[in-house]
């Protein structure tokens, strides 16, 4: 378990290295909007409070307040590059009423491998990532770290694609 706890801790470590390196914020330069999608939460997490439609809205909310257009998904699919907002959320329920939980905002686009034109691919172009723990009593606020992912990703958009 040491071992493991030191593995995590040591990725987290060098990841601000890679980010610094190239944090992707260009990637989201004349973007028109994102479709935000999710995987479903378990049961258990949904029976606890946290549910998929409530963080669903938090963001959609979010990014239309801070003047990104959210797409539909006809809009997604019409739109160069089909970028979209992914969030994956992971929590954990403990039986020492301790809520683990990672989360992780990418925005993913189709890319193109320069010596294969023709495939298409999806790949993240900007990402962020969290990880942190809820009580049993408190596991809603996750919500509000998801919110807080996703305010970097508006200050990175808004940074390359200021209100006009």
């Amino acid at each position: 378990m040491r071992l493991y706890i030191a593995c995590i801790a040591l990725l987290f470590s060098l990841a601000p290295i890679a980010k610094a390196l190239d944090d992707g914020t260009e990637s989201l330069r004349g973007l028109s909007g994102v479709y935000v999608t999710m995987e479903n939460f378990t049961p258990a997490t949904e029976q606890a409070g946290l549910t998929k439609g409530d963080v669903l809205t938090d963001v959609e909310l979010k990014l239309r307040l801070a003047g990104i257009p959210v797409l539909n998904e006809k809009q997604w699919l019409d739109t160069p590059g089909a970028p979209y907002l992914y969030l994956a959320i992971a929590v954990y329920n403990r039986d020492n009423g301790l809520w683990p939980f990672s989360i992780s905002v990418s925005l993913m686009q189709r890319v193109v491998l320069e010596r294969r034109p023709a495939s298409g691919l999806f790949a993240a172009t900007w990402s962020t990532d969290y990880l942190g723990s809820a009580g049993s009593t408190n596991i809603r606020s996750v919500r509000d770290n998801v919110k807080d992912q996703v305010d970097k990703f508006i200050n990175a958009y808004l940074a390359v694609n200021p209100k006009k």
